[in-house]
């Protein structure tokens, strides 16, 4: 009957020690499972960080190139005005010379000349539209570089947090993969005490009680009552 005993006894111990281990197992697997989620989040934030940002930085170069664009646009057509000018004085003069009007005075001389001030406004409208279409551009082009430093900046605050979070929990899978081989083998050796405790002490009260047997097979009363209890 003992033996039954000892044996259930060893087998609730192991069956307490492998719950013990089989928790802290699935402890430890969780966080490693964690940190492992965590850390790939991190690099997902990183990578979609630096794609929005290298969008932004082409769509920044996009406006910049067309803030060069409309520069130069408006410096052909400054240049046009320009010629259109030279041509339209260049056909005044041979008008006029041709009907025999002195050119240096009088009303050739106000009509080349109110010619000559309205090509230069004509230039000065054309620079200036393309001065403030370049610029509208070049600010698109900022708000753009600006929005790429912002994309950047968010996704390395985002690993970073993530990245935190998975250091922490690998510090807890550490610390469940420690509990489970300490709290394990405490189990085991607390259980191994127990049943070694009970075994002694059976083993003891068997030894005790087989020295009071009398010779006729019988125990003798007082000490056999004394040595039961």
């Amino acid at each position: 009957m003992m033996t039954a005993m000892l044996i259930t006894a060893i087998a609730g111990v192991l069956l307490s020690a492998y719950g013990m281990y089989a928790q802290s197992e699935a402890q430890e697997d969780a966080a490693e499972f964690n940190a492992m989620a965590a850390e790939n989040q991190a690099q997902w934030d990183e990578y979609n960080a630096k794609r929005s940002a290298d969008l932004a930085r082409n769509q920044a170069e996009y406006y910049e190139y067309n803030a060069a664009l409309a520069k130069e646009q408006a410096d052909r057509e400054a240049k046009k005005a320009d010629e259109d000018l030279k041509r339209l004085i260049s056909s005044q003069t041979a008008e006029y010379g041709a009907s025999g009007l002195l050119i240096g005075s009088g009303t050739p001389l106000a009509v080349m000349a109110d010619s000559a001030v309205q090509a230069e406004y004509l230039k000065y409208d054309l620079l200036r539209e393309g001065e403030i279409e370049a610029w509208n551009w070049g600010e698109r082009a900022y708000t753009a570089e600006q929005q790429a430093e912002s994309y950047l900046i968010g996704g390395q605050a985002g690993a970073s947090t993530d990245r935190a979070v998975a250091a922490l929990n690998m510090m807890k899978g550490e610390q469940a993969g420690t509990a489970k081989k300490v709290n394990t083998g405490s189990t085991i050796l607390t259980g191994a005490l127990d049943v070694g405790a009970t075994y002694n002490k059976y083993k003891k009260k068997k030894t005790t009680t087989s020295s009071l047997l009398l010779d006729d097979g019988g125990y003798a009363p007082d000490v056999a009552a004394q040595a039961f209890w």
